[in-house]
């Protein structure tokens, strides 16, 4: 876990050198939101892009990790997960934490909106992007949940308690007629 505070430079820094169509999202925008350190920067990588876990993008490559993300959190991959990431890999780089998550598809912003709460739902594609769900819970400081599960509840719990935000379940499992689906073209981009 990084104790310094990631910086847009940082992002355009990093995304710089990331090859095409790879996003940065996750809890690293979510955390810069709310000026707190990120634990690590979540990169995700669409399939077609598989290649780079190879190490031939970068001097960061240490080498393949599968069981770094969760394992590190005591957290599980859910059926939902387990379905969709081909490959974890980590990297170091400028002092933080790097979790390349290689996917079993090229629907990247399709796997971004459909994150287990719409704190989570904010990204970095050259653009920083706020989607609405995101900018809604961050400014009412909920933690809107839209998965129920074990690890979801602890996630909720763990990121609650860093940010004081309080703990939403009246959206898990239902599309709102307020918001809808999440819906990636809306929200503030930087």
């Amino acid at each position: 876990m990084s104790t310094k505070l990631l910086t847009l430079a940082d992002l355009r820094d990093l995304h710089s050198i990331l090859p095409e169509g790879c996003v940065i999202a996750g809890g690293c925008i979510r955390d810069m939101w709310f000026n707190q350190p990120p634990r690590d920067i979540d990169i995700f990588v669409p399939y077609d892009l598989n290649g780079i876990n190879s190490g031939a993008k970068g001097e960061w490559w240490n080498g393949f990790n599968e069981e770094a993300v969760y394992k590190r959190y005591s957290d599980k991959p859910s059926q939902y997960d387990e379905s969709i990431f081909d490959n974890l890999a980590t990297y170091s780089w400028r002092g933080y934490e790097l979790n390349l998550i290689t996917l079993k598809s090229n629907e990247v912003y399709e796997h971004i909106s459909s994150f287990d709460a719409g704190i989570n739902m904010g990204y970095f594609d050259g653009y920083l992007v706020y989607p609405n769900e995101f900018v809604h819970d961050a400014v009412e400081k909920k933690y809107t949940l839209f998965e129920d599960g074990q690890v979801q509840r602890e996630r909720a719990e763990r990121f609650s308690k860093k940010l004081g935000l309080t703990i939403d379940n009246s959206k898990i499992k239902v599309v709102d007629a307020e918001w809808g689906q999440p819906d990636r073209g809306d929200g503030a981009r930087f």
